[in-house]
């Protein structure tokens, strides 16, 4: 039997296409991304096709086991942060963006007391956000998931410095807030996982006990909205406490985030 070909054309659609309602578009191309990817249903439903094409990083505290200190914080500040990430990609048609997937804070140490809920707030920014003190910010290595892809990553990731907030100029007015995540840990016991997805659906929670609260970690888990960093944006990731006191929380943390 003979081979037969076929070829399939395709429109770049990043953008959402209008939709065919009655079927009428026989002929038409069909619809690709930049990359000229088909859309279609994945039959890996997980990050795996991600991270073998390449696009998938995380970064991470670099010593497991140890968590980085932070200062005692009790209201919202525009001008300190948690996280800092910027896409440093010049703005162009082949431009990629950076998709945020998952935020994991591992409480470690001596928890602070009086917490009762936990407060972040998600920041985008056209104006520099770049830390103004060398000391106060840690600059994070993104780690490819895939090592042989040969790619690093267009994220600029910064956080906070031991026992030290990370101070970043003032947002620029009309920067808008993407998003704010409340997330109910209680007093905090050492080894809770703090977890915000990005774009993610209500999720399985595992929270101790009312009665074994004092020796039982949690794992408390918030929903944020799909945050994209367009070229040149910065992502400020503000954290605070209302009632935190005495001291205040070391964190073992992963940011993972895709680009494309």
């Amino acid at each position: 039997m003979g081979e037969i070909e076929a070829l399939v054309r395709g429109r770049v659609s990043a953008l959402l296409p209008q939709a065919d309602i009655d079927g009428g578009r026989d002929g038409e191309p069909v619809r690709v991304g930049k990359y000229s990817e088909q859309y279609g249903l994945s039959l890996v439903p997980t990050k795996h096709l991600l991270a073998d094409e390449g696009s998938y990083f995380i970064a991470t505290t670099p010593t497991p086991g140890t968590g980085i200190a932070m200062t005692i914080s009790t209201a919202f500040s525009d001008t300190v942060a948690m996280f800092a990430i910027k896409n440093t990609e010049a703005p162009g048609p082949l431009a990629k963006r950076i998709y945020l997937d998952y935020l994991r804070l591992i409480l470690l140490g001596t928890a602070p007391t009086a917490v009762v809920t936990r407060h972040f707030a998600l920041k985008r920014s056209t104006a520099d956000r770049e830390p103004t003190t060398a000391a106060n910010k840690t600059v994070m290595t993104p780690v490819n998931m895939r090592s042989g892809a040969g790619r690093g990553s267009i994220a600029r990731v910064l956080s906070y410095s031991a026992a030290a907030a990370m101070t970043v100029p003032a947002s620029s007015p009309g920067d808008p807030v993407v998003g704010r995540v409340g997330l109910p840990t209680g007093l905090g016991i050492s080894g809770d996982e703090y977890f915000v997805k990005f774009g993610g659906e209500s999720m399985p929670v595992k929270v101790g006990l009312t009665a074994v609260r004092a020796t039982d970690p949690a794992r408390v888990i918030g929903v944020a909205p799909p945050v994209i960093l367009e070229p040149g944006e910065w992502l400020v990731i503000h954290e605070w406490c209302l009632t935190e006191a005495t001291n205040g929380p070391t964190f073992e943390h992963e940011l993972a985030w895709f680009e494309r």
